[in-house]
């Protein structure tokens, strides 16, 4: 963890994460996750009984395929 900003790196988040965990390694409150779960628009998730949690894999694969690829984010300088 960074203990100057308070966020966890994605690649620090354990395997089985609390949903307070992924939304610091975001950089997304709380409320944002749970929206965006609520909406299903937001990572894969576990649910047993009131329990949420989230895979670390599930996390990077919806960072991976939020990823937009612009002309001036390519390789070519």
């Amino acid at each position: 963890m960074d203990n100057n900003s308070g966020q966890i790196s994605i690649k620090d988040l354990p395997d089985i994460c609390r949903p307070w965990q992924v939304a610091a390694a975001m950089g997304i409150s709380l409320g944002t996750l749970a929206s965006w779960r609520h909406a299903g628009n937001g990572p894969k998730y576990l649910k047993c009984n009131r329990l949420v949690r989230y895979r670390r894999d599930d996390v990077v694969a919806f960072l991976k395929d939020s990823e937009i690829a612009t002309a001036k984010g390519s390789d070519e300088a």
